[in-house]
C-alpha cells in the first residue's frame, strides 16, 4: 500500500498544479516556426554524480518544484502538458521493473493504452509505454513514459497532458521531449 501511496503522491501533487494554471484565457499566439529538437534549448541536471539532459522545446518552462519525489518539473502551459522524472532504487531488473510499474498504474485505475515495449533510449535500456490515468479533479491525463535503467537506479521519465482530447501534434511533441532524454556521464 506504501508504493502506491509513493507512486501516485507525485502524480496527485503534479495534477494540482497543473489545474492551478488552467484559469486564464487563451489568448492569440503568433505563428512562428517550430523549433527543431536538436535546436532546441537544453536543460541539465545532475545526479549521484551523473548528469543527465533533454531538449524542451517551443513553449515549455521550468516549474519550480518542490516535490522531493521528483528532480524536475517542466511544463508548457499553452498544451497543458508536463514532464518530469522520479528514481528508485535499483532492487530488481529492468522487466520485473515495468511489470511493477504497469501493476501500480491499474491499481491506480489507470489504463495501459500502449503495452510496454523495450527500447534503447540514447544508449540507455528502457520500456516506453503509455497510459491514461485520473488526477484528483476526476481529469483524464494521456502519459508517455521510458522507465530507464542505469547502473544505480531506474528512472521513471514521464511526459503527459490534461487535455481531454490531445491532438496528435501535443503527442507527438510528448515524444520528441521524452527521445532527447540522455545521459551524458
Amino acid at each position: 500500500m506504501k508504493k502506491i501511496i509513493l507512486f501516485l503522491l507525485p502524480i496527485l501533487s503534479l495534477s494540482f498544479l497543473v489545474g492551478c494554471g488552467q484559469t486564464k484565457d487563451k489568448k492569440e499566439v503568433n505563428q512562428v516556426k517550430e523549433t527543431d529538437p536538436k535546436d532546441a534549448l537544453t536543460y541539465t541536471f545532475t545526479l549521484d554524480e551523473h548528469d543527465y539532459r533533454f531538449k524542451l522545446l517551443d513553449g515549455w518552462i521550468k516549474f519550480p518544484n518542490k516535490d522531493k519525489t521528483i528532480v524536475f518539473l517542466v511544463a508548457n502551459k499553452d498544451t497543458k502538458s508536463f514532464m518530469s522524472a522520479g528514481f528508485e532504487p535499483k532492487e530488481t531488473d529492468l522487466k520485473n521493473y515495468s511489470t511493477s510499474f504497469t501493476k501500480k498504474v491499474e491499481e491506480a485505475s489507470g489504463k495501459i493504452t500502449k503495452e510496454p515495449v523495450k527500447k534503447e533510449l540514447n544508449g540507455l535500456d528502457s520500456y516506453y509505454l503509455n497510459f491514461n490515468l485520473k488526477d484528483n479533479k476526476d481529469r483524464n491525463l494521456t502519459y508517455k513514459t521510458y522507465l530507464v535503467e542505469t547502473k544505480d537506479y531506474f528512472i521513471n521519465l514521464a511526459a503527459w497532458t490534461s487535455d481531454e482530447k490531445p491532438s496528435e501534434k501535443v503527442l507527438e511533441d510528448l515524444d520528441k521531449m521524452l527521445s532527447t532524454f540522455e545521459q551524458l556521464k
